[in-house]
Parts: C-alpha cells; structure tokens; sequence
C-alpha cells in the first residue's frame, strides 16, 4: 500500500490502543463509518447529496477502517459499492446534469472525486476484490477519470483566461490515479502540471477565497503527499511551501468558536468569510496536518500554527454528517489525519508565534484585533490587495468589512449558497457588502463595483482597490483603503478610513469624489440569524444593535456635502447571512431572506464630494448605555466610555488630514496617506 505503509499502519494500531487524540480520532471515524453502511450503496437515509459529492469520503472511511481493523462488514460494503460503480457507463463518473457531457468526455470536479475513491479502494483494500476485479477497477481508473482528467488540464493550461481551483481537483485526480496506475511518464506530466498550480497561489494567500484555498490545497497536498511516498525524490521537485505559507492567513481569520445555535449545541469555528467561503468555515484537517508533519523542517512556524489550528477546530472531531467534507463545504477530516497525527509538529499558538494583532495579506485582507479572548473585538477589511494570481469566486465587497464584538459578529459578509439559487447572486452584489453604491442623477442604474474576475498569473492586471495605510500606535490602528477604480467613471475618490481603539471603539470615514454630483448609498449589513438580532433606532442616525450578551451603538456622525453639512436618508431593508454552501438547494447551511438586516444611509443631495464619519462602540448588554457619542466643542467627534474618564476623538485638520485624540493619555495622532504619526 502507498497510501498506508506497514509501518504506518502498525504504528496506527498501537496509538488507538495507547488513548488520546488519535483514538478518538479512530473510534469518531470508525463510528461514521459503521453509520455510513448501515445499507447498501453510497447514499444512506438522510443525505443531503447525490453520490458524487460523498464517494471520495465514504468509500476512503471504509478502505481505512478495513485496512486497520479487517472490519468484515466494512469490506463488504466497499466491495459492493465499488463493483456497483464499475457497472456504471463512464458518464456516470462525470458529476450531475448541470455539468454537461462531451465526447471524449472532459473531467468535471466529480470526476476526480470518483477516481480518489476508487484509487483510496484499490490502495488500501485490494485484496477484497479477485485479480479480474482489480484489472477492471485499475481500466476504469484510467478510462474514466486520468483521461479525462489530462484533456481538461490540458485545456485549461493552453487557456489564457482564468484558472481557479478546477485546476487542482483535477490535477490530484490524474497524478493520483497515474501513480496508481504505476504510469512513470503521466507521473511526471503530472508534475509538470504541479508547476503550474503553484504559481496560482499568492506568497502569503489565495486569490480566489479563503474556502476555496481551502479546497484548492486539500487536492494539491494530497497530490504531494502520493508523490513523495511514490518517489521522495521526484517529489522534491513539487513545492508545497506555496500553500504552507498562506496557513497565517487561516489562523489570523478564525474569529472565534462558539455553538451555532443553543449555548449546549456543538461549537462551530467562525472565521472572517469574504467572497465564497463559509461563515464555519475552518480548513480541512488533512491540510493542517499534513503541513504539520511535512513542513516541520521547512516552516516550523506554519507547522506547529497548522496543529495549533487543528487543536482548535477540531476539538469536536465531527460537526456535521460525512457528507460534505471533501467537497470543503463543510471540511472535516480523512483517515490521513491519523496517519500525520503520529508525527505532527507541537501546537504553536499566534501569540508563541509571535502573530501581529494587525495582519494584511496580498489577497486583501486586513484583519485587526486587540486580542483572542471572550472579550475581544476584531475586524476584517477588504482594503485592497496585490496583483491576484487568480481571481474566481470573489464578490463585489471592496471597501467592506466584518466585524465581531464578544464572540457576535455584527456587521457580516452574506456569504456562500447554493449557485444554482436567486439567493446567491443577490448576496455577491454590492449592495449586499458595508461598502458603498452611488446615484446619479437622471440614471436608473446605481453605480456599482464591477469584478475583480479575469486575471491571473499568465494574465496579471493591476489592482482595482488599493490599500493606502495600515499603521498602529499606542493601542490605536488605522487602515485605508482607495477603491474608486472598482467603480470607474465618474468616482475619482472612494476613500474609507477605518480607526479603531480596540476592544471598544470604531470609527470610519468616507470620502468621495466625482466629476459629476452623485448621491452616496452607504450599506451596512448586520447579523439577523435565527432572528436574533435586537435594533433600536433611536433616530434616523443613531442605532443600537443586540445580539447575545454583546451591543453595538451605530452611529451617522457627520454628512457633509460639497463642504457643507448634508442630511441622509436611512433605508432598511433585509438580504440573506450563510452559513456554508451546499450543492442543493433548500439546505440548512442556505440563510433565509431577512437573516441579514440592511441599514443604508443615502444623501438626500446630488454633490460631487461627499464626507461621513461613522462611530460604532461596543461593550455588554448593560455597559452599552453608557457610552456617549458626540461632537464636542472641539468640532471633534468624541466617542466617551461610561466612567466619563478619557475616550477618543476624531477630527479634521485644514489640509483634511484626519486627528485622532486619545483623552485617555492626552496623546494626539495624525493620520497621512503614508503612516500615523504622534503630534
């Protein structure tokens, strides 16, 4: 076996019979499995997908559990299940009605799917099957998915267009099966594709979204995994630090663990979610330990964050059925987490570590907190990114943040759903992000962001949204963020300034500039799931948001158009909060209208240059009541804690520059395109 070597698996046995982590990894497994073939076939009572989408898990669950245990009716369940899907025509092998056929068949993400299992079967579970049933399993391994697997590569690397994920899933089905297959020349065509895949990642992130790294990385490190215990030597020529050196980025969006629902239900990661990527979103364990094991020598420190992130999120060994793991809809873990577990690097917490409590990646993410404690606050922006090697799945969301107050997200990214619904496309839209539209007058048709899409390392083209600043002083950080070019004529200026004074204090200010007068929609989307969240609107400026034993005061400071003072229009209206995607629609994970309250300030006059300040404090239920925002006799807007002793101000200087006061130590800052600076 390539997949379980002797040693491994004697090793494996011993560590079940010795307790701790790695046998309650065995028994979840064994016990998910033994569910899993309660019947016959793929998809049992309950199931939420068609067969593609579970084969890879289910049939590699069950290949293990009879490796390890000569588990008598697991065995039997695979070998029927793996007769029954040679009976298939090949066709079957190439994924639902929504993914077309052709001829020759092209492989599609299930075709890959279909063959790990099968590959994961002939591997770990060959003796189940005679010599003829093996010969048909490795003809239909290579008819069905490594053929069809090389014509999509092949045409997706002549492709000069966008390359995404696909490229992964199925560059991991056909090196996979070529190494199963014992083809030395497709092995190393194989590897000649790994070179391209390499050059999609960015040097600290991913462009397409954090899931879909997440996804992307699950099939690339699976493919070096195969490769080195194929051939060490070939594998050298595989680079994995591509995808080790984004796991910062992953440990720095974990915004906290909490239940999803009741405060006795099971605790769900949240993680900061921008463009397609799942609210519980946390990375498939075969990943972290995978870097936690391989990159020991290389990245230590990603090795030991990676098994800091499994400890984490994988407390609960399984939040929801085994069916949507290896698709990374919901991730969960295979039985190669308990191979690397025997040898995985210590746990390295970010605070060992020595992570910044401000971080921006190249993607665009810039993530601030003031710490990772029950009582932290913390802040994901898009403020712009580098040149993206690849660009798929992102939303029209530059300029808009998430933000988390007491383990509560309020202000929140709608998130992924079902592509095959309304839903989705309503969530991608501009309107649907804290960020802004813009009216002009005369025109139906708000201005909106146009897409990011289209670029990639053969095709590189300059950002659209800039991050100006990211500086931090004495407790108080400051990002921004120019996004005008993802507007285009006639915005010359989108500019948001973000400032906070963490755990307690934010405040932003916008400004815009056009050639021509426009009105300004300013769209704040909060957290409404299961109808939790409780608003007063004390005035058309002046909002109090609830949720959980958090509050937020949301505060309009300020609206000043064509240099003078401006009234806004406030507008509420609801739109969708997921939770994670799904194939189908009508699933759980799919939030419904209304899950999401969205508050939009509009100005009541065209101008062509518009300024607002916004002011949120945050703090408990009670504590809430006595903060107090104003502006103050300094023409400041002044934000007071409910001592009375100390707050922060924001004001403006005559060349526009932005002053920030903390009246706590009676120390001023003031904020340049280039740094903050102390006066």
């Amino acid at each position: 076996m390539l997949m379980l070597t002797s040693e491994e698996l004697k090793a494996v046995r011993a560590a079940i019979q010795e307790g701790g982590k790695l046998e309650r990894l065995w028994h979840n497994l064994l016990e998910r499995t033994e569910r899993q073939i309660c019947t016959p076939g793929l998809v049992q009572d309950g199931d939420t997908v068609e067969w593609w989408h579970l084969a890879w898990e289910r049939i590699s669950d069950a290949a293990f559990v009879y490796a390890v245990d000569r588990h008598a009716e697991a065995g039997q369940w695979l070998r029927e299940v793996v007769l029954e899907l040679l009976d298939k025509p090949g066709t079957e092998w190439h994924g639902p009605w929504f993914r077309g056929r052709g001829n020759p068949q092209h492989g599609v993400l299930e075709t890959s799917h279909v063959g790990l299992a099968m590959c994961a079967a002939y591997d770990l579970a060959g003796d189940l099957f005679t010599n003829e049933e093996r010969a048909k399993l490795l003809e239909a391994i290579r008819e069905h998915c490594q053929e069809p697997c090389k014509r999509s590569l092949i045409r997706m690397k002549d492709d000069t267009g966008n390359i995404s994920n696909w490229f992964m899933v199925l560059l991991n089905g056909y090196g996979t099966a070529s190494i199963i297959l014992e083809d030395r020349s497709a092995v190393e065509e194989a590897l000649d594709f790994y070179q391209t895949a390499t050059r999609m990642y960015n040097g600290d992130s991913y462009g397409e979204s954090l899931q879909y790294w997440n996804y992307a990385t699950l099939h690339l490190s699976h493919l070096n995994e195969m490769l080195i215990r194929y051939d060490s030597k070939l594998a050298e020529r595989a680079d994995f630090l591509c995808y080790v050196r984004c796991i910062p980025w992953a440990v720095q969006s974990l915004l906290y663990m909490k239940p999803l629902g009741k405060e006795d239900d099971p605790v769900y990661p949240r993680s900061a979610n921008f463009g397609d990527s799942a609210a519980i979103y946390r990375p498939s364990a075969d990943i972290l330990l995978h870097i936690a094991c391989r990159a020991k020598n290389a990245a230590p420190m990603e090795a030991g964050l990676s098994r800091w992130l499994f400890e984490q999120t994988y407390d609960r060994l399984e939040l929801e059925r085994n069916e949507l793991g290896t698709f990374a809809f919901i991730s969960s873990y295979q039985f190669m987490t308990m191979v690397h577990y025997l040898d995985a690097a210590e746990p390295l917490s970010p605070e060992k570590a020595g992570l910044p409590l401000a971080a921006s990646f190249e993607t665009g993410n810039v993530i601030v907190r003031d710490g990772r404690t029950a009582e932290s606050s913390v802040i994901a922006i898009q403020a712009g990114y580098e040149p993206l090697q690849v660009t798929s799945h992102n939303h029209y969301d530059q300029g808009s943040f998430i933000l988390a107050h007491r383990n509560e997200r309020f202000f929140i990214d709608p998130g992924h759903a079902c592509y095959r619904l309304d839903a989705q496309a309503k969530s991608i839209a501009t309107e649907s992000h804290n960020t802004w539209t813009f009216e002009i007058e005369g025109r139906s048709e708000p201005i909106a962001q146009r897409s990011i899409e289209g670029a990639n390392f053969r095709n590189p083209s300059e950002p659209l949204a800039h991050r100006k600043l990211i500086g931090t002083m004495d407790g108080i950080t400051v990002v921004r963020s120019e996004i005008a070019g993802v507007y285009g004529d006639p915005i010359r200026r989108a500019e948001r300034t973000w400032i906070t004074a963490f755990p307690h204090l934010l405040f932003i200010v916008d400004r815009i500039v056009a050639d021509v007068p426009v009105k300004t929609r300013a769209h704040f989307m909060t957290n409404n799931r299961d109808n939790k969240l409780q608003t007063n609107l004390y005035s058309d400026t002046k909002i109090v948001l609830r949720r959980g034993g958090a509050a937020v005061k949301f505060f309009l400071m300020d609206s000043i158009s064509d240099g003078e003072a401006s009234a806004c229009r406030r507008h509420m209206s609801w739109g969708h909060m997921h939770q994670y995607y799904h194939p189908q629609p009508n699933q759980d994970g799919q939030g419904k209208e209304g899950s999401a309250v969205r508050f939009t300030y509009e100005n009541q006059c065209f101008a062509k240059e518009h300024v607002m300040v916004y002011a949120f404090a945050m703090d408990g239920l009670e504590s809430i009541r006595g903060w107090h925002m104003y502006k103050n006799e300094a023409a400041q807007y002044f934000a007071e804690p409910p001592a009375h002793e100390g707050g922060i101000a924001v004001g403006f200087e005559q060349q526009g520059q932005i002053l920030v006061t903390d009246y706590r130590t009676n120390l001023a800052y003031r904020i340049s395109d280039k740094d903050i600076q102390l006066v």
